[in-house]
């Protein structure tokens, strides 16, 4: 019965050197296989928390999206009735939206 870790072009050992040495060759090949199966397990890892990350990144813009959907309706109402607009105030706008988007002129 031939071993799946044994390249096709190799007999079978003649001597108790070669036998030693397709031993040492065996675990080496089981220790590869066992780092491939390894690596797989924290591939899938790294998968799972990205995907945790990229949901938490969603949940934080759809909080965003609503507040820029008020705002929309807010100035659509204000348009409507022909009247102003009442911006919010610059704390309320940095609380709401922080930093992003500001331009510095």
């Amino acid at each position: 019965l031939k071993q799946k870790f044994l390249p096709s072009d190799i007999a079978a050992p003649s001597t108790s050197e070669e036998a030693t040495c397709l031993l040492n060759l065996a675990h080496v090949s089981r220790n590869i296989e066992e780092t491939r199966r390894k690596l797989a397990r924290q591939r899938a890892r790294e998968c799972l928390y990205l995907a945790q990350l990229y949901e938490l990144q969603a949940r934080n813009a759809e909080g965003r999206v609503n507040e820029a959907d008020l705002d929309i309706g807010r100035a659509t109402s204000a348009v409507r009735r022909g009247g102003s607009l009442t911006l919010p105030s610059s704390a309320t706008a940095l609380r709401r939206y922080g930093n992003r988007g500001m331009l510095i002129f």
